[in-house]
């Protein structure tokens, strides 16, 4: 992939105490899930003492935030990938950064779902960084609107309808199993969404 994916690296080549937490604690949301673990089991993952690691996350909710901050950091570095590429239009970039989004979320599956399951206690700059992303998803189906790839539509009400979607779909997998593949949710959000409004160009 284009992005260095942070959580695919051996604790044992990292020096940043922070980063060995979050690799840690991500591969034991997977395992176990995010209720399922405890401080404890993270420090011992992380091969720190307890004590330690409460002086860089007081709890496992900050832990969870920041390991949210970095899979979005990701997500922003699919972004410039998908987006800055000459050979994709406005619609094909956004199509394609879904593709590449879901194939990396597929592999952490675990912190999405103590994401979706934790939103009212998620710290308001990680809601305040998704509106973020809203605004530019708005300004890329303009464009696509623009260059007549969309038919004329409210670019602000279509993404509402395409992010509804995206997160209907992903909500399924981990509550009704086996209705949606994580992978295919993409190609579902066109056929749903955008291929009636192409019949209509």
């Amino acid at each position: 992939m284009m992005v260095k994916d942070p959580f695919s690296e051996d604790i044992d080549s990292i020096k940043d105490v922070r980063q060995i937490i979050l690799i840690a604690a991500n591969g034991l949301i997977a395992e176990f899930g995010y209720e399922q673990i405890t401080m404890n089991m993270m420090a011992k993952r992380a091969g720190i003492p307890v004590e330690q690691l409460a002086e860089h996350y007081p709890n496992k909710q900050q832990i969870l935030n920041d390991l949210v901050g970095h899979h979005l950091h990701v997500r922003e570095g699919i972004r410039a990938f998908t987006r800055t590429d000459p050979a994709l239009s406005p619609l094909q970039s956004y199509l394609r950064e879904l593709e590449l989004l879901l194939v990396y979320m597929s592999k952490h599956r675990g912190t999405l779902q103590a994401y979706m399951e934790n939103l009212s206690e998620i710290d308001p700059w990680i809601e305040d960084r998704i509106d973020l992303h809203r605004n530019q998803d708005v300004e890329l189906l303009e464009k696509a609107r623009d260059l007549k790839e969309l038919p004329r539509v409210n670019a602000t009400s279509l993404e509402a309808v395409l992010h509804g979607t995206f997160w209907g779909l992903l909500s399924d997998c981990f509550t009704k199993p086996g209705t949606t593949d994580f992978e295919a949710i993409p190609g579902v959000v066109s056929s749903r969404v955008l291929k009636p409004l192409l019949v209509f160009r």
